[in-house]
């Protein structure tokens, strides 16, 4: 334990992991099943005057599934992209592209941003970067969601690493750190999930990860003083 008074954090989200139970299974009358996914998922994506990769992304998830994702996306300014490029955002109904009025938002503030436009109960984080397969198992992160009281769901992406590991606060070999990742260490835990023995229970995971939106919401989002190098943060 860090000792008090050495250390303080008034950000909302510094409280979050403390003793972390274990997942539990809702009962039935609880569970509202999600059939319809661009009904109750939205893809939040911040980027940084790169509109062809979240284009990509846009068309990636439309060849995979057969259809369009609401996708919520906050774009540093100017904005003065080209008519070629407004009008293929304009191609993507449910794309809602939005441009700051200032440079250089960063990476948190920008996500803060995309994730208050979410009008869906859950919203799927991802980096402009990114596209969907059509072996991105979507449906097994909203059931997880919709069956447990979890509050995000990480996935793993194709040929990247996977940083899904346990985290310590506190002292480490008595040398005082704040907080460790320990990665590889969710499955040795064998903290599994009701219903799903191939997932594990984790504290930290990748940015490709599915959560309930009004949760994220209510811890305040990301700090938005870290421009960069945010990845442990919401966790």
């Amino acid at each position: 334990i860090i000792p008090p008074g050495e250390k303080t954090c008034d950000f909302k989200a510094c409280g979050m992991n403390k003793q972390t139970p274990l997942i539990k299974q809702l009962p039935p009358e609880q569970i509202t099943k999600c059939s319809e996914p661009w009904k109750c998922v939205t893809v939040v994506i911040k980027t940084a005057r790169r509109p062809r990769l979240v284009l990509r992304l846009a068309q990636s998830i439309r060849d995979s599934y057969g259809y369009d994702l609401p996708i919520s996306c906050f774009d540093d300014g100017p904005d003065n992209h080209s008519i070629e490029i407004q009008e293929q955002i304009s191609q993507y109904p449910l794309l809602n592209y939005v441009v700051g009025s200032k440079e250089n938002y960063g990476i948190a503030e920008g996500r803060n941003m995309a994730l208050s436009l979410v009008r869906t109960k859950y919203f799927f984080l991802l980096d402009d970067d990114m596209m969907f397969l059509e072996t991105t198992e979507m449906s097994v992160m909203i059931d997880i969601l919709d069956t447990t009281d979890v509050t995000v769901v990480g996935g793993e992406m194709v040929d990247r690493a996977n940083f899904a590991s346990l985290l310590k606060f506190g002292y480490f070999g008595g040398t005082k750190r704040e907080m460790a990742y320990l990665i590889g260490t969710c499955d040795r835990a064998n903290r599994t999930v009701p219903n799903y023995p191939m997932c594990f229970q984790c504290d930290l995971n990748t940015n490709v990860f599915m959560a309930r939106t009004e949760s994220i919401l209510s811890l305040g989002g990301w700090d938005p003083e870290l421009k960069i190098l945010e990845h442990k943060d919401i966790f």
